[in-house]
């Protein structure tokens, strides 16, 4: 008898392992063709093989909501739904649900599985985001803000879209200040998305920017040159000149002369890089020059900036342009020292002053050609006669003219040290000094 029910389990079991195994290859068969052919035609097909897989009327129920050729809302909610009831703790099956319902204009339903998948993923922005999207689309804006605002809590990236969507939808710059993450690139990007706009008042953007500067990290100067260019726009250039210096301090770049004030001229002992970025100096890159910054070779072995020209070309060249701040009713003084050694052609290199708005020139010095030990240029600058204005922008370049002559190609070397413009008492006639 024991010999009986012996054989009788061992049957049974080997049974067991072959039913176990073929449902296994079965499984693996289906997968396999899924992943082969993730169409319409291949899910069906793996369903066939296995009729119990979650996954597969998942990718069924997205192809009939999502699918051009295969559109079919009341399949695709049905698949969706097959998929849930197979595995209901799936976040991403009650979401895509959600969406389908909402489609169907199923909306309490929809908006159910909207929170019933933030329950089942409380760490995800990505549907906190998409309930907000909801909210909006049905006109719930007070609703949509506090799930825009977790959202972006969790990942900041939304922090473009959701100020461009929130805008269009009715919210006011303080209502995107409110709900914007502490961190500063989420704080960028909104600041960057409200200077965009023409409607926004100003404060809730100023303060927004004080609470940039303030925080951890603070701006750059390259994450900040937006702002720089704001302001300009609004015509503010006492505010564009100090945050330049806020920016410049915080992107570890000192000109000591440029922010007491001492020197209206960035960078005008060329001991710093030239980034060629908003009010820094700017360079003019051509195949007939090169341009460097020559350590020990300015005035008492400082840095200066030298230009050396190949004698291949008749070029009309700006070399150096920067930006300046000037005050409108203030006479000004450019000083700025020069050496040239062999500079050919009759068209030498000059510094010219021109008005930023109208591009004329102000003031202009000598040409300068042939070979010199430094010179010391000063020019002035009238004030402004234009009124009620407070500021006004200039260019200061550093230029050479095309040369009409036979003999026109420009060789030899030039360099320029220690630029400044300063505020003068009174106004004088320009000079040339040599040294």
């Amino acid at each position: 008898m024991k010999t009986r029910l012996g054989v009788l389990f061992s049957i049974l079991l080997t049974a067991s392992c072959l039913l176990a195994g073929a449902t296994v290859c079965r499984r693996l068969v289906a997968w396999q063709l899924f992943l082969w052919n993730p169409s319409l035609a291949g899910t069906a097909e793996a369903i066939s093989w296995d009729p119990k897989a979650p996954d597969f009327y998942f990718q069924l129920g997205l192809i009939r909501r999502d699918s051009p050729d295969y559109q079919d809302a009341e399949e695709s909610i049905r698949d969706l739904q097959r998929a849930v009831a197979l595995n209901p703790y799936r976040w991403d099956y009650l979401n895509e649900l959600a969406r389908s319902y909402e489609l169907s204009g199923r909306e309490a339903e929809a908006l159910h599985l909207y929170r019933e998948s933030i329950r089942l993923n409380p760490r995800s922005g990505l549907y906190r985001w998409r309930l907000g999207n909801y909210y909006l689309r049905n006109g719930r804006l007070g609703d949509a803000l506090p799930c825009l605002k977790e959202a972006m809590a969790l990942d900041p990236s939304y922090m473009t879209a959701a100020a461009h969507l929130l805008s269009q939808a009715g919210a006011t710059a303080e209502d995107l200040v409110g709900i914007c993450p502490g961190d500063t690139q989420s704080r960028l990007a909104l600041l960057k998305t409200l200077e965009a706009g023409s409607n926004h008042p100003r404060q809730p953007i100023d303060r927004l920017w004080s609470e940039i500067l303030a925080g951890t990290p603070a701006p750059t100067l390259s994450q900040g040159l937006f702002h720089l260019d704001y302001l300009e726009r609004l015509g503010n250039l006492k505010r564009v000149r100090d945050n330049w210096i806020k920016l410049c301090r915080n992107s570890r770049l000192h000109d000591p002369a440029f922010e007491e004030g001492t020197n209206l001229v960035w960078n005008g002992g060329f001991e710093l890089p030239i980034l060629g970025r908003s009010w820094d100096w700017h360079l003019e890159q051509d195949d007939s020059y090169s341009v460097s910054l020559a350590s020990r070779e300015g005035i008492a072995g400082s840095t200066a900036f030298r230009v050396d020209f190949g004698g291949k070309a008749n070029p009309e060249i700006e070399v150096l342009r920067q930006m300046v701040i000037l005050r409108a009713d203030e006479d000004c003084e450019l000083v700025a020292h020069i050496r040239s050694a062999a500079l050919t052609s009759d068209q030498g290199i000059y510094l010219q002053v021109i008005d930023s708005q109208t591009s004329e020139p102000v003031c202009e010095s000598a040409r300068i050609l042939g070979t010199s030990d430094w010179q010391e240029l000063v020019l002035r600058i009238p004030r402004s006669r234009k009124e009620p204005e407070s500021y006004r922008v200039l260019s200061l370049l550093v230029r050479r003219d095309r040369s009409w002559k036979i003999d026109n190609r420009l060789a030899g070397t030039l360099w320029l040290d220690g630029v400044a413009i300063r505020a003068i008492s009174a106004a004088s006639d320009h000079t040339i000094v040599q040294n």
